[in-house]
């Protein structure tokens, strides 16, 4: 696949349109002034810092350091550039009894209310904050999470936040996503990423213009794939 080396916009100017520039404070835009309206290609750089973020944080639901635990606590501290705290809540079942991780059929991961899972942009400094509620079925035999439909959450970037729908991604202990593909609605546009096992994903936004996602930095990129 050839991409283009460059991001669709400066990164930097991005990073200030949201409120992400390092030293910004939350409320950089006053309660008065109207946020600027979001354009397709400022759509596409948040989903993929969405998609970074999920390639991250999906493993963990098959990744129990403790078998036995019926609830598991992970924090980070900076490591794969997040900072904060996710429950798992393992069970039989969506409505089953609690289990073992080792032996569950059925998970949920998801953060505290107003205690968001920050995730800093590589190399830039900027912060986004995640907002996270996901259910998955759990394959045991095959070391596999499927995330269901109604899974999602929201990313905070300064006064901007983006809303998005994960559904069928099937997920491992270790690697990128396997399959399934994620929804993300930014302002008035529509992403769609489809997962295929490696660190390059397409996304199609407004079902009409074509980009790639580099999981393992978030970066996006045009180009034609050979």
């Amino acid at each position: 696949m050839k991409t283009d080396s460059r991001r669709i916009l400066s990164a930097l100017t991005v990073l200030a349109l949201l409120g992400l520039v390092a030293g910004c404070e939350s409320d950089a835009v006053a309660p008065q002034d109207q946020l600027p309206p979001l354009m397709a290609q400022d759509a596409a750089y948040q989903t993929g810092l969405v998609a970074a973020a999920i390639t991250q944080i999906g493993p963990r639901l098959m990744q129990s350091t403790n078998p036995a635990k019926q609830v598991v606590d992970i924090t980070w501290a900076g490591e794969h550039s997040l900072t904060g705290t996710v429950h798992i809540d393992y069970r039989t079942g969506p409505d089953g009894a609690p289990a073992a991780s080792s032996e569950a059929t059925w998970a949920r991961l998801y953060t505290d209310a107003g205690e968001p899972v920050v995730y800093t942009v590589p190399d830039l400094g900027g912060q986004t904050m995640f907002d996270l509620d996901i259910m998955a079925n759990l394959d045991q035999g095959a070391d596999q999470a499927t995330i269901l439909s109604g899974s999602g959450g929201t990313m905070a970037s300064g006064d901007n936040v983006v809303t998005f729908a994960l559904a069928g991604i099937v997920v491992g202990s270790g690697g990128y996503p396997l399959d399934g593909g994620m929804t993300i609605t930014a302002g008035e546009h529509t992403a769609e990423v489809m997962f295929n096992g490696t660190n390059i994903v397409t996304m199609i936004v407004d079902s009409s213009a074509t980009y790639f996602i580099d999981l393992d930095t978030g970066e996006v990129t045009t180009g034609v794939p050979v």
